[in-house]
């Protein structure tokens, strides 16, 4: 039996679907419903063990093969994806998006800097800018003062 506490994977399911499975090996919805639901548990190891396990007894299987092929596929998207996206749909975080909101507010703050500095060359002039950057003190005329008015 495989430790899936882990992966969060069902193993009495994952077990019966694969049953099903070596019962009309022929049949790929039901590799198909196995497939998808080691994706969502994350129990490809479990997955590629009972593969494995069929390709050992059935030498040269193309259906063996190629679920190990849709395995290891599966399991790379997960690895690449990272632990917030893997466990995504188990802990109910709709489609596994965690991360658009920090990319929206980085898109934000560069649009802002951006601007910021759009605005800074227009109202300062491009060689005030240039001296600002160089940080030449000397080379920056000094802002005219404005009399405080009575």
């Amino acid at each position: 039996m495989i430790d899936s506490s882990d992966s969060g994977a069902d193993t009495a399911m994952l077990v019966a679907l694969f049953a099903a499975c070596e019962a009309r090996w022929d049949e790929p919805v039901r590799h198909d419903r196995f497939l998808a639901a080691c994706r969502d548990g994350g129990a490809w190891a479990f997955a590629a063990a009972r593969y494995r396990g069929a390709l050992d007894a059935r030498a040269g299987d193309e259906v063996a093969i190629a679920c190990l092929a849709r395995v290891r596929a599966g399991a790379e998207v997960a690895l690449a994806a990272g632990p917030g996206r893997r466990h995504a749909a188990r802990e109910g975080d709709g489609d596994g998006r965690r991360h658009g909101r920090p990319r929206a507010v980085t898109i934000v703050v560069v649009l802002a800097v951006i601007v910021l500095a759009a605005v800074l060359v227009l109202r300062l002039g491009k060689a005030r800018v240039r001296a600002a950057v160089d940080l030449d003190p000397g080379a920056v005329e000094p802002l005219p003062t404005i009399a405080p008015v009575r």
